[in-house]
């Protein structure tokens, strides 16, 4: 997990340099994954606000349903399972063609 968090954080530092606010989006997913794994609520809360905010002004409709979807996961997390329903709720990859996220996403939604 250190070694993957450290991973993070230099491709969050190099992506924000060369302003590629792709990979930005997608570092932050990832550091809220290994937050979430390592129970640091904070840091994952954090990850995910700032990633959602970038993929909506950009837009990345792909990028905010990813985080949308690990928002879910938190709350679930977080004992929260009515907040988790809300945010899984949210989750559009059928829109998007995304056969395999949205599958993923109903289980989600159906374990709640």
């Amino acid at each position: 997990m250190d070694l993957a968090a450290d991973t993070v954080e230099q491709a969050l530092e190099r992506a924000r340099r060369e302003d590629v606010r792709l990979v930005v989006v997608e570092a932050l997913r990832v550091q809220v994954l290994i937050a979430m794994r390592r129970e640091q609520v904070d840091l994952a809360t954090y990850s995910l606000v700032k990633g959602l905010t970038l993929a909506r002004a950009m837009p990345y409709t792909y990028g905010e349903a990813r985080l949308l979807h690990l928002d879910g996961l938190l709350q679930l997390q977080l004992a929260k399972p009515e907040a988790a329903r809300e945010r899984q709720e949210k989750v559009i990859f059928s829109r998007l063609g995304a056969r395999m996220d949205n599958q993923r996403a109903d289980l989600a939604l159906g374990a709640l």
